[in-house]
């Protein structure tokens, strides 16, 4: 087999007041096993900005001095004119120069190898006109139930070949636009992203998985969020509007 070039990656972090998880977010990326890095001609990590009032971006620009003196890693911050994780995410995908973007939530952290494991299926996947995926998940709360919906989360994803939002989609540059990019909407961009994508080609599921934070479950009531969840995916499979899930997610 041939072996491919180097491709180049960007890592897409949307926040919004986010000061109290973004460091371990970006020190994650910063501090991935070198031979991930070597994978990549470049990463590029930029972090975009939907109007934070708790002292994000300061956080951030702070943070990132540490890291951004790397030959293969350089980071930015962008403030996105518009608020919102899809708005935010194509903003930062406009602003990338890069063939590959992976999209990770700024309240999760990527694991050791990931990087690597990425490289390595790009290596030796699809064409890359074709090539998406996204990792399994695990919650930063050691409980059993926890464990239990990671299980969920991944069972579903390896069945249906949709993804959350949560398991840090990536996705070749080309695709993405392809498919128009993320939904301009205000929930579930995830899904119907996996949607449009899958209907061309089946994701690549990488078994590192993603450290998500837990809060929503904890602060609202595991199980209530539990339902939640699967109330506000059945009413969009049914084709409820964005606007409606927003309406009773925040209701």
């Amino acid at each position: 087999m041939v072996e491919r070039l180097k491709p180049s990656l960007s890592i897409i972090v949307p926040c919004f007041n986010e000061r109290q998880t973004i460091d371990a977010c970006l020190a994650s990326i910063a501090e991935q096993d070198p031979q991930g890095f070597k994978g990549f001609s470049q990463v590029a990590v930029i972090v975009v900005d939907g109007g934070s009032e708790d002292g994000t971006v300061e956080q951030v620009k702070s943070s990132i001095r540490q890291y951004d003196d790397a030959s293969t890693l350089s980071f930015s911050v962008l403030s996105s004119p518009n608020k919102g994780r899809a708005a935010q995410m194509n903003f930062g995908a406009q602003h990338a120069h890069s063939d590959v973007f992976l999209f990770l939530h700024s309240d999760s952290v990527l694991p050791s190898g990931a990087l690597l494991d990425l490289s390595t299926s790009l290596q030796a996947g699809d064409e890359p006109s074709s090539y998406w995926g996204f990792f399994g998940v695990d919650f930063n709360n050691p409980n059993r139930r926890y464990r239990l919906l990671s299980f969920m989360i991944g069972l579903r994803s390896s069945l249906f070949s949709i993804a959350t939002g949560d398991q840090a989609i990536f996705v070749e540059a080309y695709l993405f636009w392809r498919v128009q990019g993320f939904p301009n909407q205000v929930l579930m961009e995830d899904i119907e992203l996996s949607k449009r994508l899958k209907a061309i080609g089946r994701p690549q599921v990488l078994a590192k998985k993603i450290v998500s934070s837990a809060r929503k479950w904890e602060n609202e009531g595991f199980l209530r969020t539990v339902l939640l969840m699967w109330e506000l995916r059945f009413r969009y499979w049914r084709g409820a509007s964005a606007d409606e899930i927003y309406a009773r997610y925040y209701r």
